[in-house]
């Protein structure tokens, strides 16, 4: 967007932030002016289904944040930021023990965490995709279903020991 006052004044905005060039947006004159904004593409999110302060985002670009702020009626979430790296892409919150979650990001790679996010272990790659979907079995929590997706390839993969072995269902 030009200035409306300086023609050589360009404002750009993208999922990043707020960006201006003093000379007409040449490359390597922008300047973040994102200070004290709070912007992110959210591209996922989950809740516990016992506790509702539990909450976990991936944010595309960002990593994945979790808040466990008490929740009320007035609730306003204290994020945890950058609980894990990389794109966040779908996390999931155990069904019955909402200390126990799940991150993934853009190569199709996934994390556990039993503690809501303060540590995580890896989950073993299935392959390097692009999407990283999943969904808990609602009976039994601890199985995973993970979906990746890659170009017109869909692969869906169960795992009983929340994703450290993985069968191929379809």
């Amino acid at each position: 967007v030009g200035d409306p006052v300086n023609p050589n004044v360009v404002w750009m905005c993208n999922h990043g932030g707020v960006y201006k060039s003093m000379n007409n947006g040449i490359a390597g004159s922008w300047q973040d002016m994102s200070n004290g904004i709070g912007n992110a593409w959210v591209y996922r999110m989950a809740t516990s289904y016992t506790n509702p302060s539990y909450v976990s985002m991936g944010l595309d670009h960002d990593w994945s944040m979790v808040s466990s702020s008490p929740y009320g009626p007035n609730w306003h979430p204290t994020w945890e930021n950058d609980v894990y790296t990389g794109d966040g892409q779908r996390p999931l919150i155990h069904h019955k023990d909402p200390s126990k979650m799940y991150v993934s990001w853009h190569t199709g790679q996934w994390s556990f965490s039993s503690n809501f996010g303060t540590t995580f272990s890896g989950i073993p790659e299935i392959s390097p995709i692009w999407i990283g979907e999943g969904v808990l079995n609602k009976q039994t929590p601890d199985t995973i279903f993970r979906i990746i997706k890659s170009g017109a390839k869909v692969v869906i993969m169960r795992s009983f020991d929340r994703g450290q072995n993985n069968t191929t269902i379809a």
